[in-house]
């Protein structure tokens, strides 16, 4: 009973924190490039297809919200379709105040 008080405890390893997939560069502006040379709206497709073709990388979660904070825009890849089309409604509203 004595020696269970006094044995040493073993420390747990601590669990990793779950990375995060972050495409670098930002997905706005990988889509921003493809529609300008394109030079016509990009299609669902397009989109879907440039978020799969993205090059990613696995970052911890505190990193990834400091990236994304850096972001103007943050397209998230399982809402890239969503995303890209509030992005240019913003963009086409910027526009037409701008003029």
């Amino acid at each position: 009973m004595i020696a269970k008080l006094f044995r040493r405890k073993t420390a747990k390893p601590a669990q990793p924190e779950p990375l995060v997939i972050m495409p670098v560069p930002a997905l706005v502006d990988v889509l921003e490039e493809l529609e300008a040379a394109k030079g016509a709206p990009l299609s669902e497709a397009e989109v879907w297809q440039a978020r799969d073709n993205a090059v990613c990388v696995r970052v911890p979660p505190g990193e990834a919200e400091a990236i994304r904070a850096r972001e103007r825009f943050h397209i998230a890849p399982h809402t890239a379709w969503a995303d890209w089309c509030a992005y240019r409604d913003a963009q086409s509203d910027y526009k037409a105040a701008a003029q």
